[in-house]
């Protein structure tokens, strides 16, 4: 069955052009899909980075805050160091006046690839009323694990959805031929045959209808079609009924000419001689 369809295939072109449509279509489904697919990966990844932002927030800044009040460099560089044991965070920076001089302590990479940063001002609150501006602290967390990642997950998920796309056209396009295309190459080979002298082969369709279908496009076609070759066949029939008539009729008049014994001449409107009995002459 198979390979019927794709001997037919060779030679329509309008299964071809449907073909390259249906693949076009379900490759572009396909690619849509997957691009809305990693688009919420990606946003879930960068609030994934967010919650992580939150976390340093409410665990970190206060003990940062505390060493950078009591200048303890020691404990503030552990805890930085902590922070950026956090997966996604690449660089810590804590900035702060110290005298005259600007004070800083950083860990981590500064050039950060696909950079989300954010920074925090450092308020050590001594007392119920008291606060005191530390400094800030600067967090960055990178998106280039998230990049690769989805690179990666592109080339399989577009080879998946591609892959499956293209055997669900085929399958679409089988199901296509099997229910309309071959019927119509049936019905033009049938009609190119159709011979004026032999008018009793009668279009049928190979279809396996069950007791729940009703009649569909196919079968008022054929049956239309089947319709007007016996009106054509019963036409042609009385035409030819009435010329053996016409002929028999002909022949009964000139045999009632031939045996009248007076002269004969039958003539048209315009005096032309159609008829005539040899002797009238």
């Amino acid at each position: 069955m198979i390979s019927g369809y794709l001997s037919r295939l060779k030679n329509s072109s309008l299964s071809i052009r449907l073909l390259v449509l249906i693949i076009a279509c379900v490759l572009f489904f396909a690619v849509m899909a997957s691009g809305v697919q990693f688009y919420f990966e990606y946003h879930k990844d960068v609030n994934a980075i967010h919650q992580k932002f939150g976390f340093i927030e409410s665990s970190y800044i206060p003990a940062i805050t505390a060493s950078s009040y009591l200048v303890d460099n020691e404990q503030l560089l552990i805890q930085l160091k902590g922070a950026l044991q956090i997966q996604g965070i690449e660089f810590l920076q804590v900035t702060e006046e110290r005298g005259s001089k600007p004070f800083q302590m950083q860990v981590g990479n500064p050039e950060v690839i696909y950079p989300i940063s954010k920074e925090y001002n450092l308020q050590y609150q001594q007392t119920a009323d008291q606060k005191f501006n530390v400094g800030t602290l600067l967090v960055k967390a990178s998106l280039d694990q998230t990049y690769n990642r989805l690179k990666e997950r592109a080339v399989v998920v577009l080879l998946t959805n591609g892959t499956s796309m293209i055997l669900l056209a085929f399958l679409i396009f089988l199901s296509f031929e099997f229910a309309v295309t071959r019927h119509l190459v049936k019905i033009a080979d049938f009609t190119t045959r159709l011979d004026i002298d032999d008018l009793d082969q009668q279009l049928f369709l190979n279809r396996r209808p069950g007791n729940f279908l009703r009649p569909d496009e196919f079968d008022h076609m054929a049956g239309a079609i089947n319709g007007l070759r016996l009106r054509l066949k019963e036409d042609i029939t009385k035409r030819k009924q009435t010329e053996d008539a016409l002929r028999k009729s002909e022949k009964q008049y000139r045999s009632l000419i031939e045996r009248i014994q007076a002269a004969v001449v039958v003539h048209d409107a315009d005096t032309k001689i159609i008829a005539s009995k040899p002797k009238a002459l």
